[in-house]
């Protein structure tokens, strides 16, 4: 993950002051005739010709090359945005149904590994209603949470798309889409925050943080906050 923020670009100066002195040289030639009539001679023409020539050509070809440079800039980032979107999306979608898998082994009877099933968990409130509430280790959360215990084929999947969804905003750093510092901490967060899930690893105390993790991006709530009003991480990328 990267460091710092992305600066403004090296160049970005220099057609600023390329600018200045095209728009300079263009006043230099068509102003003087208009100021003195000294200046209105047929002597001072070529010259003032030159100028004016010189300075709108150079001009034109700096509009042209700012515009179609910011034009592809903007259109990269929208492209790389829509990418990060749409990984995100699959890898959430995965986690869910290996959260539904892993619950079921874990003796939620009465939860169906359907895709009506996916699409209600997807949803904030659909989720709390699958899985808030409940005492017995069979029920709720509680069943899930149980089987991360153990290195499940489960528990490795969702950890593979835990690092797939910490991947994901690194190419929108890359193109310089980022440019809120705290939206660009949470990101770097992110990916720390992964690191520190896999190294955990499986185990009935080691895995709190990755069920609690999951918790908040299906929920929106977690224990500093509270209720957060939705999935962190998407509102953060969809602010991009």
């Amino acid at each position: 993950m990267h460091k710092k923020l992305q600066k403004r670009r090296p160049d970005d100066l220099t057609v600023i002051v390329a600018t200045s002195f095209f728009a300079l040289v263009t006043l230099g030639g068509l102003a003087p005739p208009f100021i003195h009539p000294f200046y209105a001679k047929a002597t001072f023409a070529p010259l003032f010709n030159a100028a004016a020539s010189v300075g709108t050509g150079g001009l034109v070809s700096l509009i042209l090359y700012w515009s179609l440079t910011r034009r592809l800039e903007r259109h990269t980032k929208n492209i790389v945005k829509a990418a990060a979107l749409e990984s995100y999306a699959n890898a959430k979608h995965e986690i869910a149904w290996s959260v539904v898998h892993a619950s079921m082994k874990g003796g939620r009877s009465d939860l169906a590994g359907t895709s009506e099933t996916i699409d209600l968990m997807m949803k904030p409130a659909g989720f709390r209603s699958l899985f808030e509430g409940g005492r017995e280790s069979h029920e709720g959360f509680y069943a899930f949470q149980n089987e991360m215990s153990d290195a499940t084929p489960e528990y490795v999947e969702i950890v593979f798309n835990l690092k797939r969804i910490a991947r994901s905003p690194e190419r929108l750093l890359d193109s310089g889409a980022v440019h809120d510092p705290k939206l660009y901490s949470m990101l770097i967060r992110l990916d720390a925050l992964v690191q520190r899930i896999e190294k955990n690893g499986a185990g009935y105390d080691q895995s709190k943080l990755l069920c609690s993790f999951i918790w908040e991006i299906f929920t929106g709530w977690n224990v500093g906050e509270g209720d957060t009003g939705g999935d962190p991480i998407l509102r953060a990328l969809e602010q991009v």
